[in-house]
């Protein structure tokens, strides 16, 4: 929440410094008038991709498997290729409790499902590794 709330801040001063830059409308503006313009529409853009990158941090589950999004990228993982779900340390600098997706060729993908305690990551895994287990008993009474 903390991250929506910086990336709202940072939109407003954006768009409150490129519209509310002083000037003469009618004479094309100064060069101060011009810079805070740039400077105003530059920071609202750049909230706006910050507000992008937070969005597009998750972890989505499909019949298929799961879709771990990160920065702006998708990685499809399917059922079959995840060996388990654990908890681990994050990637942050805190290095928080995170969800850590475990791949059968021994890698393993470090999520953004993340909490200050590792409750949370954990019960996430839970739940995951339940799905998982649907999956497989769905394709074998499939396969039948």
């Amino acid at each position: 929440m903390p991250g929506w709330a910086f990336v709202a801040i940072f939109f407003l001063i954006g768009v409150v410094t490129a519209v509310g830059s002083p000037g003469n409308p009618g004479k094309g503006g100064t060069p101060g008038v011009v810079l805070g313009v740039i400077i105003g529409a530059s920071a609202a853009l750049l909230a706006l991709l910050m507000g992008a990158v937070l969005a597009t941090n998750c972890v989505i589950v499909t019949t298929a498997g799961v879709i771990h999004r990160n920065n702006l990228r998708s990685k499809p993982i399917g059922w079959p290729e995840i060996e388990s779900f654990t908890v681990g340390p994050g990637r942050g600098r805190m290095r928080w409790p995170a969800l850590i997706i475990r791949l059968n060729d021994g890698s393993r993908v470090v999520t953004n499902v993340t909490s200050f305690t590792a409750r949370y990551p954990a019960l996430v895994a839970c739940e995951l590794t339940a799905l998982q287990a649907d999956a497989a008993t769905a394709a074998v009474t499939s396969q039948e």
